[in-house]
């Protein structure tokens, strides 16, 4: 079994993003993205990567897109579907879906697992959050983070997974 897990900031009103922007800036917000994503596969859509990943190359990357990627370390898949079938065949134990929105809609029924952080800002968007389904998932682990914004720290577990380890710092399951 590979576990699926997600990976994600919203704002408190459930915004993503706006015009293709993170709308907010959070100091060491990121930390929990690179400890949850560091030496796993990562699965993104085109849009994400060619905004906020680009600049990144890796061979851990895989891009859910019908177009060509200009880069030959990217892996690239034309669906979820097939995106976990790479994972498989490559003995990957876990991925983690980093974006956007769509991806996340789709994958939200199917994961094990979601991290997502709250930042205690009140924004434009026009890109949105999943709605996590409260009859499949869990809150297990919450930590608030007193910065300026500040901003908190939730793990999600399908119902299955509940009495499983987690990390102390970041709410990261213990595989």
């Amino acid at each position: 079994m590979i576990l699926i897990s997600m990976i994600y900031a919203t704002s408190q009103d459930n915004i993503l993003g706006h015009k293709k922007t993170i709308p907010w800036q959070a100091k060491g917000e990121q930390a929990r993205f690179i400890a949850a994503t560091q030496n796993k596969l990562v699965v993104m859509g085109r849009l994400t990567y060619e905004t906020h990943f680009r600049r990144v190359p890796s061979e851990n990357i895989i891009v859910l897109s019908s177009h060509p990627i200009d880069d030959p370390q990217v892996k690239r898949a034309h669906s979820l579907d097939e995106a976990l079938l790479i994972a498989q065949e490559q003995g990957r134990t876990e991925l983690v879906i980093t974006g956007g929105a769509k991806l996340y809609n789709e994958a939200v029924k199917i994961c094990h697992v979601i991290y997502k952080s709250t930042v205690l800002v009140n924004v434009i968007g026009d890109v949105y959050g999943p709605k996590i389904p409260t009859e499949r998932f869990k809150l297990v682990w919450v930590k608030n983070i007193k910065e300026n914004p500040a901003y908190s720290y939730q793990t999600f577990v399908i119902k299955e997974f509940e009495n499983k380890k987690l990390t102390a710092d970041f709410g990261l399951l213990v595989v």
